[in-house]
């Protein structure tokens, strides 16, 4: 045997060994472009997702300032009503801008929770898994331009084209679609967004999944069935827990006697020697033991921290209270060489809204001592607080309302 076919199988070999070699090269390297992907989409998804929480705990403590504000003009006008008109005026008059006042809190509170509290952690969600997507690196082939048309036998000019194109959608990819339909793509676990939408779930999860060379491929709710798809996956609360303030869990019982006080002496001089005395005894006793219990339980402003309790919920809701996304990758036997799965490549990111500095806050800025200037100087009737504009509101009456920013990091990443 020559020496020439002696060495001929050890090139084979030595040729075999380069080529798995340059396989396993080719797929690590996949794999670490796989998992950058996927760590920048988790990234991107938490982050985003804590800045739609920064915003929303913003428009709750704005919120809760401007109603804080009002519900002190309409005690006011409780009060000048009660002090300067005569029975039964005075009681009807007073009697009705609290009930109205009442009733105005019950519309605010669910309006807070329903949008600010439901929707907001329902949006963060949903733009948790939109930036997710969008940095995932999905390699969906693009849809097919005018050229590669033409070349297929399309027959039409690029006039007809793109108006065949755009009435059937055909110039985006299924991914696009995916992403420019969340209603029944990329946000669709999570429904439409309103008012009247059911409490989101804890864990959201959404996934796109298509064919190699198929731009139209669109794998619907079966993503994880097809040869290649990308996941991502949105945890955190469902809603924040909100508390109603009345008069003195918020402005202290200090306010609360002050205001008393002031009531209790004006009736006094109001009814004193106006009517006999059992029935201005009566009339005044009736009052002032109504405007009591009403100021007791006069809600004025909300909170993120229970009154009840003493505790620091509003940390526990925010600094405590991270969101987290979680990105998947998967592609089946990439080379057709060999069964090599690119299954199992995961990252994840956690991400939270929090006080940067010890006095942020979502709950009232409003000056508790205020209360005293404003019920002692103003005398609005009943229509004019109702047509009080919060913003006309005097920006004296806040501390500084930079303290209901919220900063975002994150605080995780896997």
């Amino acid at each position: 045997m020559s020496q020439r076919s002696q060495s001929f199988p050890l090139m084979l070999a030595v040729m075999a060994i380069l080529l798995i070699i340059a396989m396993m090269v080719v797929n690590v390297g996949k794999v670490a472009v796989f998992r950058t992907d996927t760590s920048n989409a988790a990234d991107a998804g938490a982050l985003a997702a804590a800045s739609v929480l920064s915003q929303v705990l913003l428009g709750e403590g704005l919120n809760a300032d401007k109603f804080a504000a009002r519900s002190t003009l309409r005690l006011a006008a409780m009060v000048y009503m009660l002090c300067n008109s005569i029975f039964p005026f005075d009681m009807i008059s007073a009697w009705t801008i609290y009930m109205d006042h009442c009733r105005d809190a019950l519309n605010e509170y669910k309006r807070l929770f329903d949008r600010e509290s439901v929707m907001g952690w329902a949006n963060a969600k949903k733009t948790g898994l939109q930036y997710a997507f969008l940095n995932i690196g999905a390699d969906q082939p693009p849809a097919m331009k005018y050229k590669e048309y033409k070349l297929k036998g399309y027959s039409g000019n690029y006039t007809q084209y793109r108006k065949d194109m755009i009435e059937k959608k055909g110039m985006q990819s299924g991914f696009v679609k995916f992403m420019t339909n969340p209603g029944s793509g990329y946000a669709s676990p999570i429904g439409a967004i309103g008012t009247s939408m059911p409490v989101p779930a804890y864990k959201i999860t959404s996934g796109f999944g298509w064919l190699d060379g198929d731009q139209d491929s669109y794998g619907g709710q079966k993503y994880a069935d097809w040869p290649n798809f990308v996941e991502a996956q949105v945890r955190g609360n469902q809603y924040y827990s909100i508390w109603v303030l009345t008069f003195p869990q918020y402005f202290g019982m200090d306010n609360y006697n002050y205001v008393l006080s002031l009531v209790q002496q004006a009736l006094a001089n109001k009814y004193q020697g106006q009517y006999y005395p059992p029935f201005a005894d009566y009339i005044y006793s009736m009052l002032y033991d109504h405007f009591t219990r009403a100021l007791w339980s006069m809600p004025v402003t909300f909170s993120l921290n229970d009154p009840m309790t003493g505790d620091d919920e509003e940390k526990k809701q925010t600094d405590d209270n991270p969101i987290a996304v979680k990105t998947k990758r998967f592609r089946k036997n990439d080379l057709q060489m060999w069964e090599f799965d690119y299954d199992g490549i995961i990252s994840r990111a956690t991400s939270r809204a929090f006080r940067d500095k010890s006095d942020t806050t979502a709950d009232a800025l409003f000056k508790k001592e205020k209360v005293k200037e404003i019920v002692t100087g103003t005398s609005m009737m009943p229509e004019d607080v109702n047509l009080y504009m919060p913003e006309t509101y005097n920006k004296t009456w806040f501390d500084d309302q930079d303290r209901h920013l919220f900063e975002t990091e994150l605080t995780d990443v896997r």
